[in-house]
């Protein structure tokens, strides 16, 4: 896989203050037995864990599709030792003119802001690339600031109220290292705003 340029990657971002490397976990294909903590951590923010069950196994079995999506379809889990922290899920499509859409990315509430969210979105965007799906999209709440903030830090961009693109699956799958590197760049040219 070719890797987009961490300038253009990162275009109209500021160099960061501090890096936090994230807490280490260990990505892996979801299981059918992910499913019932993955309700948990969905009906955290909405819904009940039946439902959840329900619609992820569902989603994940192509019994249940969104709109416009095509049968390709992937997810992937956070563990940390024997417990399950984090999700993403994604699909083909051709909804809103785009090749792939994020379905879901969840964490759990005690493991955000440590970096498994962008490990998954690595994840999930290394997948996209691999299926040569380039454009992607991601319905958002408007009011989710901290989505938006994970998307944007990923290289999305808004297309609308409700929907954030990625011109490019390539700035989803920036890894560490390559942000590494960007701050090590920072720090080098004294760019921090």
């Amino acid at each position: 896989m070719g890797r987009i340029s961490v300038s253009r990657a990162l275009e109209g971002t500021t160099c960061p203050d501090r890096i936090r490397l994230g807490m280490p976990v260990t990505l892996r294909p979801v299981e059918p037995t992910d499913i019932p903590p993955m309700a948990a951590i969905r009906a955290q923010e909405w819904g009940t864990e039946a439902f959840w069950r329900d619609r992820i196994g569902l989603y994940l079995s192509g019994r249940h599709s969104p709109q416009q999506a095509l049968t390709a379809r992937a997810a992937f889990v956070a563990m940390d030792g024997n417990d399950l922290v984090g999700f993403v899920a994604g699909h083909r499509t051709h909804r809103l003119k785009c090749d792939g859409e994020l379905q879901w990315i969840n964490v759990v509430r005690e493991r955000r802001g440590l970096g498994v969210g962008g490990q998954l979105m690595t994840q999930i965007g290394t997948w996209f690339v691999d299926q040569d799906a380039r454009r992607i999209c991601v319905n958002v709440d408007p009011d989710n600031s901290a989505a938006r903030k994970l998307y944007a830090r990923h290289g999305a961009r808004p297309l609308n109220d409700h929907w954030m693109v990625w011109e490019d699956a390539r700035a989803m799958s920036i890894s560490v290292d390559v942000w590494l590197d960007d701050v090590e760049h920072c720090t080098e040219t004294g760019n921090r705003d």
